[in-house]
């Protein structure tokens, strides 16, 4: 499905140098006994929560890719500012762009190598859900990724469900492909566009 096929795309969004880290990919309802994980010689495998909290007392370090469908996600462009000015920065742009009121909002930035900032914003009560579920199964998290850090710039990739990841200069994060395909129209070949038929493609 496309949360194995995802998995394997995932590994480019992170840095997998260590050698002793396993990468699990969140599931939707977190109502399942078989998780998908993928670990750092990039072997796919299904994994309990035992399986998963006894590779973190071996001293694995356990890393959660979470989907961006739950999330939004924003590429900013800022003038050269203080670090400490980066964060009120983002969000008086983020205020005319977002409908709930920050206090209730999960987010972080980065800046890219591209100069551009990089904000995922989420639900606080969705993403506290998240963390206290590994909390509640006693499974400690090294962090948090996004799918969509998987894809390059000007990149479409089509999932299992009709929907899809996009990163660009202007529209970013998960949307109906029907959407896009729509929104797009003739700016389409401006695109690397892959499915689970085409995953071999960003690696050749």
């Amino acid at each position: 499905g496309s949360l194995f096929i995802i998995g394997i795309y995932c590994q480019k969004s992170i840095n997998m140098t260590t050698l002793s880290s396993l990468y699990i990919l969140w599931n939707k309802t977190a109502q399942t006994s078989s998780w998908t994980a993928i670990n750092s010689s990039l072997d796919i495998m299904q994994v309990s929560i035992d399986d998963i909290r006894e590779k973190a007392e071996d001293g694995q370090a356990i890393w959660l890719v979470l989907p961006a469908k739950f999330c939004s996600v924003y590429q900013i462009k800022l003038p050269k500012l203080p670090q400490k000015d980066v964060p009120q920065a983002l969000m008086s742009i983020l205020e005319d762009k977002v409908i709930q009121d920050f206090s209730h909002l999960w987010w972080f930035y980065q800046k890219a190598p591209s100069g551009l900032y990089q904000v995922v914003l989420c639900d606080k009560a969705w993403m506290d859900n998240v963390r206290e579920f590994w909390k509640s199964k006693q499974v400690p998290l090294k962090g948090m990724t996004l799918d969509w850090f998987a894809l390059k710039p000007q990149e479409i990739f089509v999932l299992d469900d009709g929907d899809a990841l996009m990163r660009s200069t202007t529209e970013n994060g998960c949307f109906s492909y029907e959407w896009l395909s729509e929104r797009l129209q003739n700016h389409i070949e401006h695109f690397q566009i892959h499915d689970t038929q085409t995953l071999h493609q960003p690696f050749e």
